[in-house]
């Protein structure tokens, strides 16, 4: 039975209502489009797709009236698409494919940062290999070519401080604010060159010209910090190790599969990549019943 006009869209609300506030609870049908069904959860994940403000004006009785809508139309859209058979074009089954691989990676990213980034993982994690997390801090004062290196050390030597001859010579974008210091870093989070002569240092000690893809390193090491007990770590340490345990288990990945990269044909496609899509009337199967 079709209902029309206004009265039957507000009598719904109270259900969705009940449903935002009570929070998750069985769905309810909330509306009917053609015999089928609009389910709460409908409402609820359209809700979630807002912005935090724009979710809360959906909870009251006028926001609640346009998401309804939006659903409702999405779904009278939906039904037309059906019946003119959209879901045959080439282009939406590509859609349909990528957005299907995308959801299972996804999934599957999440139980693994579930399985690897769980508290008791992490701290096993830092005990085993607790020596990988000694921490350093140091300040560098970066330049494009050795010279600079050298005036740099000219300039210290003449008594200037290391942050000033940061502020002047580095060519680092943060140095003007921070006088070249680059905090405290463990060697994984640094470029193997730079990371390979810091963690080499005494406190106090100069070292470079170090060179690494940036340019060229002049590095004052600050401080050295032993590892502690784990539970010692803030929350940003450990989320290094949960990156760093993830990225293990996709190189294990990367290990297992049978990988081929073809140079020439990428070659190929980089001077001349061909414009992504296709003919939207593209049919895969143009035979269907009426």
């Amino acid at each position: 039975m079709r209902s029309s006009g206004m009265p039957w869209k507000v009598g719904m609300l109270g259900v969705i209502s009940v449903v935002l506030i009570a929070g998750h609870v069985q769905a309810e049908i909330v509306a009917k489009v053609n015999g089928i069904g609009i389910s709460s959860d409908r409402i609820d994940q359209r809700i979630r797709t807002l912005s935090a403000q724009e979710q809360q004006r959906a909870k009251t009785q006028q926001g609640m009236q346009i998401v309804l809508q939006q659903v409702i139309a999405e779904e009278v859209m939906y039904h037309e698409a059906q019946r003119n058979h959209i879901d045959r074009f080439t282009s939406v089954l590509d859609r349909i494919e990528q957005a299907r691989r995308e959801a299972m990676v996804g999934e599957l990213a999440n139980q693994m940062l579930q399985d690897q980034g769980n508290v008791e993982a992490v701290r096993a994690h830092y005990n085993a290999h607790k020596q990988d997390y000694k921490r350093v801090q140091a300040s560098h004062i970066l330049t494009e070519t050795v010279e600079g290196i050298g005036e740099a050390r000219a300039m210290l030597a003449e008594g200037m401080g290391f942050e000033a001859v940061a502020k002047k010579l580095s060519k680092d974008p943060s140095a003007g604010r921070n006088g070249g210091d680059l905090g405290l870093f463990t060697h994984q989070m640094m470029v193997p060159a730079f990371a390979d002569a810091a963690f080499s240092m005494k406190v106090n000690e100069l070292k470079g010209p170090v060179k690494t893809q940036y340019g060229y390193h002049l590095i004052k090491l600050v401080d050295i910090q032993l590892p502690g007990d784990f539970d010692t770590l803030g929350e940003n340490e450990r989320q290094l190790i949960r990156r760093e345990l993830f990225q293990r288990r996709l190189d294990e990945l990367h290990a297992q599969a049978d990988i081929e990269i073809f140079d020439e044909a990428m070659s190929k496609y980089m001077k001349g990549p061909q414009p992504f899509g296709g003919n939207e009337m593209d049919f895969e199967d143009t035979s269907h019943d009426e």
